[in-house]
């Protein structure tokens, strides 16, 4: 499966083949016997795997071996009633070596033609049976490694086109209905089919003037912004949110984190500034004041109390060494380093690479999330 990224081609390949394990998994337990003609008499075993620049046919040709069942020392397989279903994501990825080849995705081709590969030491042939594979990949643009003919003809390629506006808008209406229903406010509940709309004007408005370039890699914004604005807006407790004023500072304030947090330069961000104030002020005027430009859009007080309570003493024991700042502007700088840490740690996928020069007390930030977590 291919198609743009953000366009959900790995949580809809997952979707698809976990029902089809829980629904082959219940038809050979209660004998269905429709269910056995459409999955087979055998029940299966998903195996999902990554792929990434530095994947190597030696660290591929191990996971396989890990992953499938050994039946013998020359066949490797799945257990009695069972096929495996192998899941690559990214499979487009790997690198090409200096010959232009791509030993991963021939590798993969010649599991699929022949059955098998070679055992590294033992020089003997290793046969695989019972299992298939599934694939998704992102479509092949300008600098990006285009998949060899060869490999592809192996597979059904399906393109999973992006969504359209009045599709996004479906999709993250009920999730943003669904949460704002507990508040029991006629005006809150007014605002998620403009919080949507916003999310997705300022979305469209970013993905059209930062581009990705050679020394800015990292401006890709796909769907998946759209949904972290809204996680984190999920993370407000019931009593902070007292109204419409309030909402739209706080939606301001997580596109602020999702997209503002990503830019280096600051001509960008102004620029951006410029754009989230003018998005914010069409969608919600006619529920909440004028957002004021010059306002810090911060959370508020109350929600300060429990990360100062759960830090505590905590905070006293990391080494922040900025001795040229003022004893105001370090306190103000480790409640933000703390408010930072404390989002990622709360997220469901919340991994974090930080980086800076000498003197930026970037290992006595990351050293300071694992207090938050308990």
């Amino acid at each position: 499966m291919t198609g743009v990224q953000g366009c959900g081609k790995t949580s809809t390949c997952l979707h698809i083949l976990q029902n089809m394990q829980s629904k082959a998994a219940h038809d050979s337990k209660y004998g269905n016997a429709s269910g056995a003609a459409r999955y087979g008499t055998k029940m299966m075993k998903l195996i999902s795997t990554n792929f990434s620049a530095r994947t190597t046919v030696e660290g591929l040709q191990q996971t396989v071996e890990q992953k499938l069942h050994r039946i013998n020392n020359e066949l490797f397989g799945s257990s009695p009633d069972h096929e495996n279903i192998i899941f690559v994501d990214d499979v487009n990825l790997p690198a090409s070596d200096a010959y232009g080849s791509q030993p991963v995705s021939e590798f993969m081709r010649q599991l699929l033609e022949r059955k098998g590969f070679y055992d590294r030491d033992e020089h003997i042939w290793k046969k695989v049976i019972d299992t298939k594979f599934v694939a998704s990949a992102k479509c092949a643009i300008k600098g990006q490694n285009v998949l060899d003919q060869r490999f592809l003809n192996k597979f059904t390629v399906l393109f999973l086109p992006s969504p359209s506006r009045e599709s996004i808008k479906e999709i993250y209406n009920k999730s943003v209905n669904l949460f704002f229903e507990r508040f029991h406010d006629d005006k809150l509940c007014r605002l998620p089919s403009h919080m949507v709309s916003a999310a997705i004007d300022l979305h469209e408005r970013v993905i059209g003037h930062l581009r990705p370039t050679p020394t800015r890699f990292h401006y890709v914004f796909s769907l998946r912004e759209i949904s972290l604005v809204f996680r984190g807006l999920f993370h407000v407790e019931s009593n902070c949110m007292d109204s419409t004023q309030t909402a739209s500072r706080m939606w301001v304030h997580e596109a602020i984190r999702v997209f503002h947090d990503r830019l280096v330069d600051e001509r960008e961000q102004q620029w951006f500034m410029k754009e989230i104030f003018l998005v914010a002020n069409q969608h919600f005027k006619y529920i909440a004041p004028q957002l004021d430009r010059g306002e810090r859009l911060v959370a508020q007080r109350r929600r300060l109390e429990p990360v100062r309570h759960n830090v505590g003493e905590r905070t006293r024991s990391v080494a922040l060494d900025h001795r040229f700042l003022a004893p105001q502007q370090q306190l103000e700088l480790l409640l933000h380093a703390v408010l930072r840490r404390r989002r990622r740690a709360e997220e469901e996928s919340g991994p974090e690479i930080r980086t800076g020069l000498w003197g930026r007390t970037e290992e006595a930030r990351a050293g300071l999330r694992p207090h938050l977590q308990d």
